[in-house]
């Protein structure tokens, strides 16, 4: 958990990947709040892995899982913890309603609109078939699934077939939310107005001691 102690030592590289953005001012010592901010980062993209892991969407959202870019950026009396994702992580949060059902994710404001499946969510799919994290046992062979290309002249083998049918399934029927997200966010930021108020005292603090010995 973030603490003021930790914030007091020089612990940022240890921390993650973080960009400072100093303006004109080139590099200075990072201030207390800006560590608490910076270790508040550093927490949120474990405890997203964490969760992620728990839910067992590490492998289908690999990408999604690395993506995540904490960067703490100051400007003038201003810093700003910034959290970068892929654009659909709320979708695996909170889950998509199906174009037929709502069961899987009655409460969430997102649907699939028709059965259309993208290439990447195909790729995503092969992958966790070939894994066997992801199992179609009974394949239907009418046009949902790919007989509609057959009829053109294009057959389908087993494995794109079940890709088919595994993408219907989640079109139709929607995916359940992990709150992955959620989670992480609520754990990790529980005690944030306290500590970052008192990091902000520390820093006055400290301001004040500077100001005095700077007329010593």
């Amino acid at each position: 958990m973030p603490s003021i102690a930790k914030a007091q030592q020089e612990v940022l590289g240890e921390l993650g990947n973080f960009t400072e953005d100093k303006g004109l001012f080139g590099d200075v010592t990072l201030s207390v709040v800006e560590k608490i901010l910076v270790q508040y980062g550093a927490e949120f993209a474990l405890k997203v892995q964490q969760y992620l892991a728990e839910a067992g969407q590490i492998g289908p959202n690999a990408d999604l899982s690395k993506s995540l870019d904490p960067d703490v950026v100051t400007t003038g009396a201003e810093s700003v913890l910034r959290i970068f994702l892929l654009e659909y992580y709320d979708y695996v949060n909170k889950g998509v309603k199906g174009v037929k059902s709502s069961k899987n994710a009655p409460g969430s404001p997102y649907q699939f609109r028709n059965y259309g499946v993208p290439d990447t969510m195909k790729e995503s799919l092969r992958k966790s078939i070939q894994s066997g994290k992801a199992k179609v046992s009974t394949v239907r062979r009418d046009k949902a699934y790919g007989i509609g290309a057959e009829r053109k002249g294009k057959r389908f083998t087993e494995e794109e077939t079940k890709v088919n049918t595994l993408g219907y399934l989640i079109k139709r029927f929607g995916i359940k939310g992990s709150k992955y997200f959620d989670r992480a966010f609520d754990e990790t930021f529980r005690d944030f107005d306290r500590l970052i108020g008192d990091a902000l005292e520390v820093d006055i603090g400290r301001s004040f001691i500077d100001i005095k010995l700077g007329f010593k």
